[in-house]
This record gives structure tokens, C-alpha cells and sequence, in this order.
């Protein structure tokens, strides 16, 4: 509007629908809708003290499912269920129900970034600003959804499956389960001679519920320059943030401090880096929005295919415990470094620790002899991550191709007091297991540190033109070390004690280093004046490598639905093509 203001707007509109089915369950077809809508104003407003920036955004975004069923289970292999996995010999059945769920948020951020304050060598910039977000999240469970547990086998002859009492679909088979192990698969049968049926179901309830929350923040900084030709260019930067909002009831001061020191030469210029910083959570609504799902349910038992089911277990309604009452998360963070200038180089150096601490998760607890799981801050984390790197800062040109290269290695240590935040079922009954062939309780298991200890990375980047066309091409090549982490052993795993087969075993797996290969084939074309029409290709895994990973553990789901602390030997995704096209005008 004038030549110290400025106006912008942003609007997008993302929606996103997928189809997907289970690969080793029946009927388990489900589609998902996410994505949503993003805007946003934006005022600058240039003063004579500095520049003013107000930011108003909105966003909308959804993430539901439908699913073919909404019940799962998991059959023992026979004749009527032969589509079983081998080896284990469970054919899985059904989906997970209908949910719809989103969030509403409207955020407003202030910023004024003041004129430098000058005095001979030193210059000091002061920057104050507000933020205020307010979010509305609703999570509706359309229809209650049946999960059943691990069948019982008929071994006493006469009992036939007749109309179940609650489901209009089979929860029993007369026809008998085979032995879960390869070569005798279709040959012997196992417990229950005269059919299988599910004594257990866990019925999470249909319920809408929706939840808010105001979250604001304050911060301000001062950063300040000390040039002098002989010592070189001192910058520093000293700030802190407070935050608050209306669930938590609470308030959090953030420190925040930064060091840079560049030495006097310019040709070879050297840059050694510092710095120490606070950083708080500001997602605790997740959790009582988790907590209060995951407590939402029933199960009903029954002792024969025949006998009505009766209700044993009642968790329903909101949970009633204050999450309020918790400390908020945070982490501190200390980095230290160097950038050392190399001609067309720069080569740098980088050290960061990052403690995690008063990290929520869930303990069991007994009070007056009665065992409880509460949330608690308990956690803490300890992460030491090193990083070197070596890239071009000037095109290295060849017959008319610009050529940028970038090659790093990163080193990362992780350390954790839990293996996930939530308690899963296993847990909770705290039975006895087998790991690394000794008899231990589950509780006892060994905190499962898994990060790959390393990695390294090479992207390299070519830009060249034909014609009115500007083509570029990237690859990223990248290594990841090899790693050990405790999965959970079927009967013809390495290790597993045929003597304690009704045992969960578990066992220390490693995973050998990991190599991939990404790539981007992108091109320009200058239609008119300007406006441009544009197309990237990008090929994932191009030499669609096998690369094994643990798949569960942190907030996992081996079976669907239910969350659990293991894990088991999986595969990364194979070979994938994108395409993405469009116009700018």
C-alpha cells in the first residue's frame, strides 16, 4: 500500500486421500483423509525505529479413517482361516473402525525488530515479540471397535460354534488349528483338536471428545557485534522466552545464549561457534487426549464358545487424572564448533548435547496393595551428536554444469531411562519372558537404545540450461552404521528355547549398516514472461536396497491398535517414484 508498508497472504489447500490394506490381515481394507487447509496475513510495516511484523494464520486439519471392519482378531491357521503367516501361523483378520479427527488452530505473533544501536565498533539490534495460539482438537470415534485376544483352543468334543450372543460375525471355528511351525504346517494339529474361540475382546467405546487449549508466549533478545580489524568480529546473542498456557497452568522461562567469534583474516576465514540454550514442550495436550483414548474401553470374557460374554473390565469416561499437575518437559541444549573457509570450501566441525529431563511417561505404582499406572516425570534422555561436513560455497563449473557437493558425518550417542511413554498390556501383567536366553520380568527389560551410531551423507547437486529449460539433478547418497536392539523371536529364530514355547523369548538382534540412494531429476520451462511451468521426478531408494530395521518399540504397534513396547526384524520401504508438477504465474 505505501513504501513502508507491505501486505501479504498465503492460502493452501492440501487434502490428501489414500487407500490402504494390511498386508497379512483379511478384510482389512481402510482409507484415510488428512491434510487440510493453511492461511495466513502478514503486515511489515517499516518505522523509523525498525520493522514491525504481524502475522494472523489459520489452519484446519483433519486426519480420519474408515475402515472395512470394526473388529480385529488374530485365528490360529486352519482349514476355513488359511491365510495364516507362516511361521508363527496367525491369520489376522478386520480393521480398526471409523475415526474422524482434526484441529482448528488461529495463531498471532508480533515481532519488532529495532534499528541497530551503534557506538564505534560495537552495534547492538533489539528484538521483542508476542505470540498467542489458540487450538480446538476433536477426536470422534464413530462406531465402537472390537480387538480380540489370543484364541483358546476346543479340546473337549460336542461344544459347536453356534450364534454368537454380541457380534452377527464368527468368534469361534470348529475346524482344527495347525502347529505353527513351516514343516508342519497342514500336517499335525495343535491345541484344540475340535476348533478354536476367542474368550477375551477389548471394546474401545464410540465417543466424541474435544479438547482447547490458549498458549502464549514472550520473548526478547539483544545481539551484539564487536567488529575491530586486528581481533577480528565478536557477535552475541543473549535472550530468553516465556511461555504459558490455559491446560498446564503453569509458566516456563527459556534462557537462550549464543557466542560467534570470526578471526581478522579473510582469505582462510575462521569461524568458532558456542552455544546454550533451554527449550520447553508445548504439546501436553497430547497426552490427556491420548490417555483419556487409550483408558476408554471394556473388555468382556467368557468360558466357552457357548456362554453369554460378561463384562470384567470397565475403563470408560474421561480420566481423571490432572495432567496439569505435571512438570513441563524440557531440554538443554549446548553446542560447540568451527567453520574453517577453504578456498571453495568451507569446512566445519559441530558438537551438540541435548539432555532431556522431567519427560513424561507411565509407571506402575502401588498404593494400599492395589497397582496403578500413572503419568509421571520420570524420563530423561542424554544425546551426544557429532557432526563434520565439507561443502563447496562457489559452483565448480564444467562444459556449462554448475556442480555444488556436500559430504558429512554424523556420529549420534542417544541414552533413555524408558522404552516408550505409554505402558502396553505386557507391562502392566509384568510376566516372565526370555531375553538373551535368561528368565527375566518384562518390566525388567533392558532400556532398548537404538540409534544408529552413525551416518554418512553425500548430496550432490548439478544445474545446467537448454534452451528456455533450467534442469537440476540431485543425488543423496547416505550410510548409516549397524545397530543392536532386542526383538522379539519366533519358534525358528536364532536362539529361541523350544522348551518355554508358551514364553515370550527375546533376543539381541543386529542390523547391519544401511546404504540408500535418493534422486531428483527437476526442469524449468519460461512459458511467458515469466510465468513458468515447473516438474520434479523424485526416485526413493533407486536400487530399492533391503535394508532391515527394528519396526515397534517407541510408541510402535506390532499388532494394530494396540500400542506396544516391542519389536520385531522389518524391512524399509523399496524402490518409490513422485512425480510433482506445476505452474507459477
Amino acid at each position: 500500500p505505501t513504501e513502508k508498508l507491505t501486505l501479504e497472504a498465503n492460502f493452501a489447500y492440501m487434502p490428501q486421500d489414500n487407500t490402504y490394506y494390511n498386508v497379512v490381515a483379511k478384510d482389512s481394507f481402510y482409507s484415510m483423509k488428512s491434510g487440510g487447509i493453511q492461511s495466513g496475513l502478514k503486515a511489515l510495516y517499516d518505522t523509523d525505529i525498525g520493522l514491525w511484523t504481524n502475522t494472523l494464520g489459520y489452519s484446519r486439519m483433519e486426519n480420519s479413517r474408515k475402515s472395512e471392519k470394526n473388529y480385529y482378531m488374530a485365528w490360529r491357521g486352519s482349514k476355513d482361516k488359511n491365510w495364516a503367516v507362516h511361521p508363527v501361523n496367525v491369520a489376522n483378520e478386520g480393521g480398526y473402525g471409523d475415526i474422524d479427527s482434526g484441529q482448528d488452530s488461529l495463531n498471532y505473533k508480533s515481532d519488532m525488530h529495532f534499528e541497530p544501536i551503534e557506538y564505534k565498533a560495537l552495534s547492538n539490534i533489539f528484538r521483542v515479540g508476542f505470540e498467542a495460539n489458540y487450538t480446538n482438537a476433536s477426536y470422534n470415534r464413530m462406531n465402537d471397535m472390537y480387538t480380540f485376544l489370543t484364541p483358546k483352543g476346543i479340546d473337549k468334543e460336542g461344544i459347536i460354534c453356534g450364534q454368537d450372543s454380541m457380534f452377527d460375525f464368527a468368534t469361534c471355528s470348529n475346524t482344527t488349528p495347525f502347529k505353527p511351525s513351516w514343516e508342519d504346517f497342514d500336517r499335525k494339529p495343535t491345541t484344540g483338536t475340535y476348533g478354536q474361540y476367542f474368550y477375551k475382546v477389548r471394546k474401545a467405546n464410540a465417543r466424541d471428545l474435544e479438547f482447547d487449549n490458549f498458549a502464549y508466549g514472550f520473548y526478547a533478545e539483544d545481539s551484539a557485534t564487536l567488529d575491530t580489524e586486528s581481533l577480528g568480529r565478536i557477535q552475541a546473542r543473549l535472550g530468553s522466552r516465556l511461555d504459558g498456557d490455559t491446560y498446564m497452568q503453569k509458566h516456563t522461562f527459556a534462557p537462550r545464549f549464543s557466542l560467534n567469534y570470526t578471526a581478522p583474516w579473510e582469505s582462510y576465514e575462521t569461524q568458532i561457534i558456542f552455544g546454550a540454550n533451554r527449550y520447553y514442550g508445548r504439546n501436553l495436550l497430547s497426552y490427556r487426549l491420548y490417555d483419556t483414548i487409550k483408558g476408554d474401553y471394556q473388555e468382556y470374557t467368557r468360558p466357552d464358545p457357548n456362554s453369554p460374554w460378561t463384562p470384567t473390565t470397565n475403563n470408560s469416561g474421561r480420566s481423571n487424572y490432572a495432567f496439569n499437575q505435571l512438570n513441563v518437559p524440557y531440554a538443554d541444549e549446548y553446542m560447540g564448533g568451527f567453520t574453517q573457509h577453504l578456498g571453495y570450501f568451507d569446512m566445519s566441525a559441530k558438537y551438540i548435547y541435548r539432555g532431556g529431563r522431567d519427560e513424561v511417561m507411565q509407571r506402575r505404582t502401588k498404593i494400599d496393595n492395589t497397582s496403578y499406572t500413572i503419568w509421571s516425570n520420570d524420563g530423561k534422555s542424554d544425546s551426544h551428536i557429532v557432526t563434520l561436513s565439507l561443502q563447496n560455497t562457489k559452483p565448480l563449473e564444467a562444459i556449462g554444469i554448475k556442480n555444488y557437493m556436500l559430504f558429512a558425518f554424523d556420529w549420534t550417542k542417544v541414552s533413555r531411562s524408558y522404552n516408550t511413554y505409554n505402558v502396553d498390556d505386557a507391562y502392566i501383567n509384568n510376566d516372565d519372558i526370555i531375553y538373551d536366553g535368561q528368565f527375566i520380568k518384562y518390566q525388567d527389560r533392558p532400556t532398548q537404545n537404538f540409534a544408529r551410531p552413525y551416518t554418512l551423507r553425500l548430496s550432490t547437486i548439478h544445474a545446467f540450461e537448454l534452451w528456455k529449460t533450467k534442469w537440476i539433478v540431485n543425488n543423496f547418497f547416505r550410510y548409516r552404521g549397524g545397530y543392536d536392539s532386542m526383538v522379539l523371536l519366533n519358534k525358528k529364530s536364532p536362539g529361541f528355547n523350544q522348551s518355554y514355547e508358551n514364553i515370550k523369548q527375546y533376543g539381541k538382534l543386529h542390523f547391519n549398516g544401511a546404504f540408500t540412494w535418493d534422486m531428483r531429476i527437476g526442469f524449468e520451462l519460461n512459458v511467458y514472461r515469466g510465468n513458468i511451468l515447473f516438474m520434479n521426478l523424485d526416485i526413493y531408494n533407486v536400487l530399492n536396497a533391503q535394508n532391515k530395521i527394528a519396526l515397534g518399540g517407541l510408541n510402535g504397534e506390532v499388532s494394530p491398535g494396540i500400542p506396544s513396547d516391542t519389536q520385531v526384524a522389518a524391512y524399509e520401504i523399496g524402490r518409490q517414484f513422485w512425480i510433482q508438477g506445476g505452474y507459477k504465474f
